[in-house]
């Protein structure tokens, strides 16, 4: 009979794994990057990011938890090296969650069915708004 331990914080087991999965996609990140095996080539630039589409379409929100853990990441570089851009992991996730959510929404698979809203919601229009004025009002830009 195996007997389970439990979790602390009352957490649940994929929850766990998430956290571990990010810890190890970001260690192995980095030793990539520092082995210069990132920036990905072309070909391994479009798999992978078919394979995160894919993984992004099954676990949305999984995606972006990964996202948010990917974040303290900005030394490295995934986009190939033929592309005038870097491309951030968390850039990389942010758009393949968006083109995921994009492709829900028009099979009609949203995960949210009714969104409704409220001013806490629109303070982010806001205060982004807000963000983008102040920058084009300033007197240094940069």
């Amino acid at each position: 009979m195996i007997t389970q331990f439990p979790l602390p914080f009352g957490w649940s087991s994929n929850k766990w794994l998430l956290i571990f999965a990010n810890m190890f996609a970001g260690i192995i990140l980095i030793i990539l990057s520092h082995t210069s095996v990132l920036p990905l080539e072309n070909v391994n630039f479009v798999f992978f990011s078919f394979v995160g589409l894919l993984f992004a379409l099954y676990r949305p929100g999984w995606t972006f938890l990964l996202l948010v853990g990917m974040l303290p990441y900005e030394i490295i570089n995934i986009a190939p090296k033929s592309l005038p851009l870097t491309l951030r992991p968390y850039q990389w996730i942010l758009i393949l969650l968006a083109l995921a959510l994009i492709i829900r929404y028009a099979l009609k698979r949203f995960p949210v069915e009714k969104f409704v809203p409220n001013r806490w919601d629109m303070s982010v229009l806001v205060f982004g708004g807000g963000a983008f004025l102040s920058a084009m009002m300033s007197e240094h830009p940069s």
